[in-house]
């Protein structure tokens, strides 16, 4: 497995993004991730924004294949995401 993490600010609307996720390489070309979003905006405090679960499929060295299912802050399904990722 593989922990990961990412932040950033919007300076024109004045948000701050950050997630937190893990990878788990199933097999060689199959991982298994899960993220979770936090976002804080106008300098309130710090919310729980979305929890993602997906997977990703190698196809190649430079292309995969990817899904991964959305859920808002109160676990509710928000979205459904297919699609594919490069390297160049």
């Amino acid at each position: 497995y593989q922990l990961y993490g990412w932040a950033e600010y919007g300076v024109e609307n004045e948000q701050f993004e950050s997630a937190l996720g893990i990878d788990y390489f199933l097999t060689d070309r199959l991982t298994a991730f899960g993220e979770v979003s936090v976002i804080k905006v106008d300098g309130e405090e710090l919310d729980f924004d979305t929890f993602d679960l997906g997977l990703s499929y190698s196809l190649t060295y430079n292309v995969s294949a990817y899904t991964f299912v959305e859920f808002n802050n109160d676990f509710d399904y928000e979205n459904l995401t297919v699609g594919m990722s490069f390297v160049y």
